[in-house]
């Protein structure tokens, strides 16, 4: 029995050693980020962030085809984000299980921007006097003029 027990003891830490051996472990993944806006087209100049609320593993803006591509991404579910200037951020979750690549695709809204202006004013104060002559002669002023011919040869060389 004594060396069943020594055998069964020296299996177990066989077994201990072997097992980290034999665990699996996740290797490090790529994660491929395309950002688009509404129309499909791919957006330049995007930054990308890959992380949690308060652990960022990586980061990086966009080229011209709207990519980015990450290395060596941890295993676990993270939260890829992607935000530029004039539109709404977008977000989703991706899980990285080991060496293979995920493919995430993002699309940015643009952002709705609203505004209000309020203009108030009063009507001015009617006119009470007219700043225009009165060009209406009466009878009693045409009799006074220099000249009052009193018919047409009267005018007349």
């Amino acid at each position: 029995m004594g060396s069943v027990n020594c055998r069964l003891a020296a299996a177990a830490v066989a077994l201990i050693i072997r097992v980290p051996g034999l665990a699996q472990t996740c290797k490090p993944g790529e994660l491929r980020v395309l950002v688009k806006d509404s129309q499909e087209a791919p957006v330049y100049d995007a930054q990308v962030r890959v992380g949690t609320g308060t652990i960022e593993v990586a980061s990086e803006g966009t080229p011209a085809k709207g990519f980015a591509e990450f290395q060596n991404v941890p295993c676990g579910v993270w939260t890829v984000s992607a935000v530029k200037e004039g539109f709404e951020e977008s977000r989703k979750t991706a899980e990285v299980r080991g060496e293979g690549v995920v493919e995430v695709s993002l699309t940015l809204q643009p952002q709705i921007n609203r505004s209000t202006l309020e203009v108030t004013d009063s009507a001015p104060a009617p006119v009470e006097r007219s700043s225009s002559r009165n060009n209406v002669l009466k009878p009693e002023e045409v009799k006074s003029l220099p000249t009052n011919p009193g018919s047409v040869s009267d005018v007349l060389p």
